[in-house]
């Protein structure tokens, strides 16, 4: 009988991870894995996100693997036809869907972003004018983060899609084409056109 070299490493790897507590070369194998299945599960959502979502739900996965005595790399079963990998695939687009159903998830425009201007008037005359200019300086850049947001969204579906992934999500061009199976080329052609489209939309508001 013929043995299966990826099941065999495959087996390795879990028997490192459960019977000697040992997960670096799982992590390694799979790291990219990982990541890529939390981008790619962000866009079929939908979901606008940011590369410090996908760097802590990247995280939350191996945890998640590793916790209480390795539970989820013990569930998995070779013989049900899936392989490893895919089981890691799979555990990381379920977290990333919790992630997303939370109702106080925050991105970069969410809650944690928030300044608490009843406060800031509160202390104001503590602060400092350097840091009074600052502040001002956020305030408005935040202010104009939100109006480009809000613009990208009246785009066409496609156009909005990458250049939320390109501003927001800081994928490269060539990732992007990756994740949603078009050619580089035709990521390009869109982008172009959607930052056009959107200076235009800016310029009329």
């Amino acid at each position: 009988m013929t043995t299966n070299p990826i099941r065999e490493q495959e087996r390795w790897l879990l028997q490192e991870c459960i019977s000697l507590d040992r997960g670096d070369k799982l992590i390694r194998r799979y790291w990219n894995v990982v990541h890529l299945t939390i981008q790619k599960t962000f866009v079929l959502k939908g979901m606008l996100f940011i590369q410090e979502d996908v760097e802590d739900l990247r995280n939350e996965v191996f945890l998640r693997l590793f916790d209480n005595n390795c539970k989820k790399l013990r569930q998995y079963k070779a013989d049900r036809g899936l392989s490893l990998a895919g089981w890691i695939r799979m555990i990381a687009a379920q977290t990333v869907i919790m992630y997303i159903r939370k109702k106080d998830r925050a991105g970069r425009l969410g809650s944690n972003d928030m300044i608490s201007l009843d406060k800031s008037e509160e202390e104001t005359g503590n602060v400092p004018a350097q840091a009074m200019e600052a502040l001002i300086r956020r305030l408005d850049a935040r202010e104009r983060l939100l109006q480009v947001a809000e613009t990208v969204r009246r785009l066409p579906h496609m156009r909005r899609l990458i250049l939320e992934l390109h501003l927001w999500g800081g994928l490269s061009l060539q990732d992007i084409a990756f994740l949603t199976n078009k050619t580089l080329g035709n990521i390009y052609t869109i982008r172009c056109r959607a930052m056009a489209q959107l200076k235009e939309l800016m310029m009329e508001a």
